[in-house]
């Protein structure tokens, strides 16, 4: 009486009602049928079990038979003959190994290819309250049937659940869902308990992806995950771009720069040498005489050899993926005078410069086999060069020629597209 008065007080001290707690189940988990019809593979009747039950005692919702208690009962029983357990078979063995829950399981295949079919079947009812199917090679078998068991563990125990369906692009990638192999993509109506759970997906030569996803009770969540192709170690690659150049200087025109590059991905870095090219950069002017405006056509050819360096500073993306660097290198500046009405060159200059800058942009849809770029850049030379124009010196004298200082610094907008091997 005393006891009794004492447990009760207890109890209402710590303000947990007495029938509140609800009674862990217990698991026994039988040996399994061997379907291969493969005697080299007989071992796996007992070490799938005992695997299983190393990873049911990780469990915190169900309490696990240890399996040295079990041989007697299996081979009075001889469960792992038959295949077949009837309802009166299920409910003896759980009595005899004080149980409420037994797992057995079946297997086939062969070594490259092992299919295991797991079923967990009450002991009062004899309905099967979970079951699963896990396929791999014989080398992992174990380890994924321990995992897939445990993911098991709270349909057992009664709990609440829900169901998750995980399709991705492309599809066959592996998933993991709080740290075990559930499956590969597609993964339809997948039982998991309710409650917060770490998704993660791994596919050979794409990014791995991990989320946090929240299940509901009787509810289905569908995930739907697109893929971003991973960055090898050191990837190659050769690019062709166009740049469309707006110079600070007055006396310059807009101009166009193509450029071909060669460069090298180390991870999240970019080293490339290039090769950039402008043509007709138009420096054209007037200049008034006592007849009248006379145009002096002129333009400037520009040759730059050029060494980067990129870094993306956040995550790669799915879609896009941005980066920021710096680039230097030798530039040949040419200044052309055109004459007559086939505009034919005469080189007045030539100049030899240092060229700096710093670039930012975006690539879309990186490191697939072929990918585009769009970029950003600042431009500015260590010298200028001197420009040279005429002025008129009036109706008695012929017009001279005056010297001047250019800065070529300048800003330019473009793309172009690389093929990544």
């Amino acid at each position: 009486m005393f006891r009794t008065i004492a447990f009760v007080a207890a109890t209402a001290i710590s303000g947990v009602p007495i029938f509140a707690q609800k009674q862990m189940k217990t698991v026994a988990v039988v040996n399994f049928v061997n379907s291969a019809g493969q005697p080299g593979l007989n071992y796996l009747k007992t070490a799938l079990p005992e695997s299983i039950t190393g990873s049911l005692s990780a469990s915190r919702e169900i309490s696990v038979v240890e399996r040295g208690g079990l041989t007697a009962l299996l081979r009075e029983l001889e469960l792992e003959q038959s295949g077949v357990v009837n309802t009166g078979e299920v409910a003896r063995a759980g009595k005899l190994a004080r149980a409420d829950v037994l797992l057995m399981g079946s297997f086939s295949g062969n070594p490259e290819k092992i299919t295991v079919t797991l079923k967990a079947v009450d002991v009062a009812t004899g309905v099967v309250l979970e079951g699963r199917s896990v396929s791999a090679p014989l080398a992992e078998i174990l380890e994924l049937c321990g995992q897939t068991s445990l993911a098991m563990a709270s349909a057992i125990a009664g709990g609440k659940t829900g169901l998750v369906t995980v399709t991705s692009s492309p599809e066959g990638a592996e998933i993991l869902i709080d740290g075990i192999v559930v499956g590969k993509t597609p993964l339809v109506e997948y039982k998991v308990s309710t409650g917060s759970h770490s998704l993660f997906l791994r596919k050979s030569g794409y990014r791995e992806e991990e989320k946090t996803i929240n299940v509901r009770a009787g509810k289905t969540e569908r995930y739907v995950e697109t893929l971003a192709p991973a960055r090898e170690s050191v990837q190659m690659f050769l690019g062709f771009g166009y740049q469309r150049v707006f110079p600070s200087a007055a006396a310059l025109q807009a101009g166009n720069v193509f450029s071909g590059q060669l460069g090298v991905n180390f991870g999240r870095w970019t080293a490339d040498i290039a090769f950039a090219f402008n043509n007709n950069w138009n420096h054209t002017y007037s200049y008034s005489t006592p007849f009248g405006s006379l145009s002096q056509k002129r333009e400037y050819t520009v040759s730059a050899f050029l060494l980067g360096i990129a870094v993306e500073p956040f995550q790669l993306g799915q879609y896009v993926s941005p980066y920021v660097g710096v680039f230097g290198g030798f530039t040949i500046v040419n200044d052309y005078r055109l004459k007559g009405s086939d505009d034919e060159r005469e080189r007045l200059a030539s100049f030899d410069l240092l060229q700096l800058g710093v670039k930012a942009g975006l690539e879309i849809m990186p490191k697939l086999r072929v990918s585009l770029f769009l970029e950003g850049r600042y431009t500015a030379f260590t010298s200028a060069i001197q420009r040279s124009t005429f002025v008129s010196q009036g109706i008695l004298g012929e017009p001279t020629s005056t010297t001047s200082d250019l800065n070529l610094t300048n800003f330019s907008i473009g793309g172009g597209a690389r093929l990544n091997f």
